[in-house]
């Protein structure tokens, strides 16, 4: 068997940061506002088609269950699998976006299913590149998945403030053309990611990134991460209201353009310090070193640490066969759990290495649930879960694909384009800080106090529903608080959401459990911006004598009161799904608990 040594996998810092940048460009969704219009005039289509386009699109997400299956199904190749999703993923999102541009720039003559077929290929490509992204880091840092979940799903968030951005600095008013950069600049981006994504074969301790490097602890890089995103989204949002309010140059939309492009480099520092770019398995505890001290860094450690790897050795037949070893939800301050040896085989031609047992192992960790997705299907917390998430996050998907006909509905004009930009980026904003905020503090909470992350569910449903119960009844002004509320909200679900399929769940099938969770956003929007919105969009239009357009505030009075209603009914959903899952959250905090002080 050769040394351990002489396996290595890249460092989890470099593929998190690529991962970030990934998400950014991907996040395709949230720029539909910005080229829907074209395609609405090019093909004369009535809301409702164009409504039914984009819920198609959004539906796409519902196969993205392939990719978390091929993700998991592929375990043991933690460099093929997520590489083969991302690329997957590209493949699609170039396909379906340059055939849109085609048929708005007139090379061929679609037909409206083929404009909903094509919009779902461009959406189907987010999707797989967001279920590599997600699954990769969730497992390569499983004591960290809140923040890594709420980070890498603000980085999607944010991506509606900064697609609008480059549209404002580079292509407007030529929507086709920017079409085709969204073609384009994913494949880029996910080529350029490609080599720094994968998974890693043991899960690596708290600070062992930062120990020998003089590197940050993870708590320290992750807030640094946040700070550099939040600090975008406060430029993206400023330069946008001041573009809305005061027409800039075509010069000046360029240096916001650039500004912007340049705050996103600090990212590129995440992994500085952080051990290089490899990050290797360590070597067993017989193997020599160097200065004559074991492991443990005292001499003669190597003979405990000896002891603990013939009784990590002792159970590895029972281990082999699961994968890596399921994460208990907390883990008590300065201890770590046991890491899990290697798969069977060698994997993709490394060389084989046993596993060491982690300093300060846990004895008897209780672990979350293991659930594959025909499980989760027949379990009433998946259901419960799935009813929150699809009702807040297509009441959020509703008010976002309808934003530039809720704002001339509200305003009583259809001159409005100014308004409808700025609207766009505070909801992009306020969407990445939710999912920053409902990301990094319930993981804290979590882990300094015990507090679920299931107690923060019926939160943000009562929090989109009171959001949405004042937007019945406002006028302009009071619309850009009210946008930025619900996006926080909308923000939150997609932080929480995923989060807490892998504590309910388990880690083991997290990639196919997550993508399943994604038909929610599907179903919630199909019957909320496709259907709701649209039907009582064109019946108030008709009352008024009109065609396509609708102004007044009962353009969308009823859409939103029913997705008020909706909100309240999700919050009671989760104000169950908290009381089912506390107890599992309490006998993990005893457990640890009672390791940290023993």
């Amino acid at each position: 068997m050769a040394l351990c040594g002489q396996t290595s996998y890249i460092n989890r810092w470099h593929g998190l940061s690529a991962s970030i940048f990934v998400s950014l460009i991907f996040g395709s969704a949230y720029a539909f506002p910005l080229w829907g219009e074209l395609l609405k005039d090019a093909y004369s289509l009535t809301q409702s088609q164009l409504q039914g386009i984009a819920s198609t699109a959004n539906v796409a997400g519902s196969v993205a269950i392939v990719a978390g299956l091929v993700f998991d199904r592929l375990e043991r190749h933690r460099r093929l699998g997520p590489c083969l999703v991302l690329l997957v993923g590209m493949a699609s999102n170039a396909a379906g976006y340059s055939l849109l541009w085609a048929a708005v720039s007139g090379r061929f003559r679609a037909q409206l299913w083929q404009l909903a077929a094509l919009a779902a290929l461009g959406m189907t490509g987010s999707m797989w590149a967001d279920t590599a992204a997600m699954a990769t880091n969730v497992r390569n840092f499983p004591a960290h998945r809140g923040t890594v979940v709420g980070l890498i799903r603000a980085c999607v968030g944010l991506s509606g403030s900064l697609f609008a951005c480059i549209y404002a600095g580079a292509f407007t008013p030529d929507a086709s053309a920017f079409l085709l950069f969204l073609a384009i600049a994913p494949v880029a981006v996910g080529a350029a990611a490609l080599p720094f994504i994968n998974r890693l074969p043991l899960p690596a301790t708290e600070h062992s990134d930062a120990i020998g490097h003089g590197g940050l602890p993870a708590e320290r890089r992750f807030v640094f991460a946040l700070a550099s995103l939040g600090t975008l989204a406060l430029f993206l949002v400023t330069a946008t209201t001041v573009n809305a309010l005061w027409p800039l140059a075509l010069a000046t939309r360029h240096l916001v353009m650039a500004g912007a492009c340049a705050l996103l480099l600090p990212l590129l520092a995440l992994p500085c310090g952080a051990g290089g770019l490899l990050s290797r398995r360590p070597l067993p505890p017989h193997q020599p070193t160097g200065s004559g001290l074991g492991r443990t860094g005292v001499p003669g450690g190597d003979i405990a640490a000896s002891s603990s790897w013939a009784s990590s050795r002792a159970s590895f037949g029972s281990l082999k066969d699961k994968g890596d070893m399921e994460e208990p939800l907390l883990q008590p301050p300065g201890q770590q759990l046991v890491a899990a040896p290697p798969d069977g085989d060698a994997l993709e031609g490394d060389t084989l290495c046993e596993a060491l047992p982690l300093e300060g192992s846990l004895p008897g960790a209780v672990a979350a649930p293991e659930l594959a997705p025909l499980q989760c299907l027949c379990s009433l917390d998946f259901w419960l879960l799935f009813t929150v998430i699809a009702v807040g996050t297509g009441s959020g998907l509703a008010l976002l694909n309808n934003l530039a006909q809720v704002v001339a509905a509200t305003a009583g004009s259809r001159s409005t384009a100014g308004a409808t930009a700025v609207l766009l980026s505070i909801f992009s904003v306020a969407n990445c800080s939710g999912r920053m905020a409902f990301g990094y503090w319930p993981e804290r909470l979590l882990h300094s106090r015990g507090t679920p992350r299931t107690l923060f569910m019926p939160a943000v449903s009562a929090l989109l529903a009171a959001a949405f119960a004042a937007l019945a009844f406002v006028r302009l002004p009071a619309l850009f608080p009210l946008t930025a509320l619900a996006g926080f909200a909308y923000g939150g679900h997609w932080a929480l959401g995923p989060a807490t399929v892998s504590e309910l769940f388990g880690l083991r099938h997290f990639a196919a459990n997550y993508a399943l969770m994604l038909v929610a956003p599907a179903v919630g929007s199909v019957g909320l911006a496709a259907g709701l919105a649209a039907w009582v969009y064109e019946r108030a239009a008709q009352a008024q004598g009109e065609t396509g357009t609708c102004l007044g505030p009962a353009c969308f009075r009823a859409t939103f009161l029913t997705m008020a209603a909706a909100g309240v009914c999700a919050g009671g959903a989760g104000a169950v799904l908290h009381r089912r899952s506390v107890a599992l959250y309490q006998r993990q905090a005893a457990r640890m608990q009672s390791s940290g002080s023993s």
